[in-house]
């Protein structure tokens, strides 16, 4: 049984995400919204690695979802990505959202990690 699980559980890890097969991630450039804000972000570097498995495990969603359920992170990763189709800027913010945009700048997608959801519904 726990074999069984092994097998589902790196079966599920290997799966590409929205996006498809991603390759060529490369990490541009770290930074904050806000100044003050420099000490919440010093930890926040994810590699290409790390990049590959947020995208593995997002979401596509709304402006509004993003609005509604996620926090808005002052912390941000920017890079390049390749898909089967075309190479894509991202943009990967600490609150467990990002948004990827084509090269030309004409299409855009929001994601985020439902691991991730902050929802102030209850409150």
């Amino acid at each position: 049984m726990l074999l069984a699980g092994i097998l589902l559980l790196g079966a599920c890890a290997t799966q590409p995400g929205p996006l498809g097969t991603l390759s060529n991630i490369t990490v541009t450039e770290s930074g904050v919204d806000n100044e003050r804000d420099a000490l919440l972000c010093h930890g926040f570097k994810p590699d290409p690695r790390q990049v590959r498995a947020f995208f593995r495990q997002a979401v596509l969603i709304t402006p509004r979802q993003q609005h509604d359920f996620f926090l808005h992170g002052p912390c941000y990763v920017r890079g390049t990505l390749t898909t089967a189709y075309e190479t894509w800027h991202w943009e990967l913010r600490n609150g467990g959202t990002a948004r990827v945009t084509s090269a030309a700048g004409d299409d855009a997608f929001l994601l985020a990690d439902p691991r991730e959801e902050s929802s102030l519904g209850d409150e």
